[in-house]
């Protein structure tokens, strides 16, 4: 037990200072996120051209983002001069992860459609992905692995350190337990293996009623978890 709370404390430590040495990666994931939702927006109602086209920003903009993330978790630190420098194989490696989940998601959409009694199997198996694969990010661009090795190497870590992993998210997600505890499962079905932070801003929108600041502020607080999990994930593994 000790051990674990000295990975906690040890990991909280070096995330506060790396978000207080690259502190250009609030605002900089605000404008990420704010652009985001423009793109959602506009591209929402074109159906799957529309879908086509947010499901590329995304993965374009998570990209950047974890190319900030392993910037602020070195030891140079996030910096304005490298805010825009994209890494291209990060952003492969999350196209090569993508097609696999989009294709088992597909296949288990189409099977559920085709049987009126397993209309809720979809959002099981996206909460299946969405626990089994959880450390995907840090796998991807501190691990720097690829398709299928990817997705093999976030399973294994989940399944091996699934209590010291999974704990400090229920407490970020106290609130939205608080309220409600099956809104709060549905929201974490709902969520992303490849941003496990959305879980985390959406459920402190709800307790703004959805108000975009409080959205916003789920948003620093998430960015400041990302960084956590790296050190984290760097003790663990």
């Amino acid at each position: 037990m000790n051990k674990i709370l000295n990975a906690y404390i040890k990991a909280a430590k070096n995330s506060f200072q790396d978000l207080i040495k690259s502190w250009i990666i609030l605002p900089a994931s605000v404008l990420a996120y704010l652009l985001y939702l423009q793109v959602m927006q506009i591209f929402a109602p074109m159906g799957f051209s529309g879908g086509f086209v947010i499901g590329f920003a995304e993965i374009a903009l998570l990209a950047l983002y974890y190319g900030w993330l392993s910037e602020a978790y070195s030891r140079q630190g996030l910096h304005l001069k490298n805010l825009f420098d994209y890494d291209y194989q990060l952003f492969f490696n999350i196209i090569s992860v993508a097609f696999i989940i989009f294709i088992v998601q597909f296949l288990v959409s189409s099977f559920a459609q085709s049987i009126p009694d397993l209309a809720f199997l979809p959002l099981f198996v996206q909460l299946a992905i969405v626990i089994l694969f959880n450390a995907l990010p840090e796998v991807l661009y501190i691990s720097r692995d690829e398709s299928v090795p990817a997705l093999q190497h976030a399973a294994t870590f989940t399944k091996t350190y699934w209590i010291e992993w999974f704990l400090p998210y229920l407490l970020l997600l106290s609130p939205a337990i608080f309220i409600s505890q099956k809104g709060a499962v549905a929201l974490f079905a709902s969520s992303s293996e490849f941003l496990p932070i959305r879980v985390i801003i959406q459920g402190w929108g709800w307790l703004g009623y959805q108000s975009i600041l409080f959205s916003l502020a789920g948003l620093v607080l998430g960015t400041w978890f990302m960084l956590f999990r790296a050190h984290l994930f760097e003790q663990l593994d």
